[in-house]
């Protein structure tokens, strides 16, 4: 059997409710050639099972087991045995659109330069069951479709607009620059990304919303300190190991020192300058709590009702 195109990895922790439909999601793409390896990390839960009744209609599916070491272990598992030219990260609880191979892989054919491709995506509110669309940067200007690596860089360097979700990368980009770094906590996606981008490869966004991600509370990406202090960490090391511009010095710069002002916000101190991001931070938080449930959706868009069903059911 030839290797197919694309290596689709999904990395899988006490995913009982949520597996399935993502892995369905994967097999009813239009463009099938592909193979999708679940990575299960442990979990104590009936993930292996479902994952194994999937794969047994299925020969594009497979499990791999391991005990339990994070995400960017379970991801770089997969990678390791995955066979396609293209690898592309999906999570255990979110969903592709069926066009998203096809989309991606048109979009690699006329950018031989692009060494990543991402997407915008909808955002799924797992209680109320209401999704609303999310290009990442609200607030911070938007990037153009197709990025060089200068550009990538500088717009990295502002904000993390790469959704791991919806993330396809070039074999050789990963077999230059590695994997992703398990001892990153929260922020190995964006190390990679900018590894990426560093070793000079573009970018690619297909247009369109092409996933659905689920906002559900108590995620990795909820605990702010812990991200806050990775995102610091990578960023700190990429000024220390790179040679880079001076636009990119610059916004590095500042960038680090936002991020340290978090840091000691969150971790509580008292000087007045960690208490004003607090209370900054708390009014953010309120405009969110405030704003949010108006970007979402009465009636989620045909595209996604046609692809997925009921939201009710997801």
């Amino acid at each position: 059997m030839s290797d197919p195109a694309f290596s689709v990895v999904v990395p899988a922790f006490d995913a009982e409710t949520t597996i399935a439909r993502t892995i369905r999601s994967v097999l009813d793409q239009t463009d099938h050639d592909l193979e999708l390896i679940v990575v299960d990390d442990g979990s104590t839960d009936s993930t292996p099972e479902i994952v194994e009744r999937a794969a047994a209609g299925d020969p594009r599916l497979r499990l791999v087991g391991q005990a339990n070491q994070g995400t960017a272990a379970a991801r770089n598992a997969g990678i390791g045995l995955a066979r396609g030219r293209f690898i592309s990260l999906l999570d255990n609880d979110d969903l592709w659109l069926p066009g998203f191979i096809a989309a991606v892989g048109a979009g690699f054919a006329s950018a031989p330069k692009a060494g990543i491709a991402y997407s915008d995506v909808w955002i799924l509110d797992d209680a109320s069951k209401r999704i609303r669309r999310d290009r990442g940067l609200d607030g911070y200007g938007y990037p153009p479709e197709r990025m060089d690596s200068e550009r990538l860089l500088l717009e990295l360097l502002r904000v993390n607009f790469i959704t791991a979700a919806t993330a396809t990368m070039r074999r050789e980009v990963i077999e230059e620059v590695g994997v992703f770094d398990p001892g990153i906590k929260g922020s190995d996606d964006y190390d990679l990304w900018l590894r990426i981008a560093v070793a000079g490869y573009g970018a690619i966004r297909p247009p369109g919303c092409l996933a659905v991600l689920r906002d559900r509370p108590g995620s990795q990406s909820k605990d702010r300190l812990m991200m806050a202090r990775g995102l610091r960490d990578v960023l700190l090391r990429l000024a220390d190991e790179v040679e880079l511009s001076d636009a990119a010095r610059a916004v590095i710069g500042q960038r680090i020192r936002d991020l340290d002002l978090a840091v000691r916000g969150f971790a509580g101190e008292r000087d007045p300058r960690a208490a004003g991001f607090r209370l900054r931070h708390r009014l953010a938080l309120a405009k969110t709590r405030i704003t949010m449930p108006l970007k979402l959706r009465r009636h989620p868009p045909q595209e996604v009702v046609d692809a997925l069903g009921s939201l009710e059911a997801l």
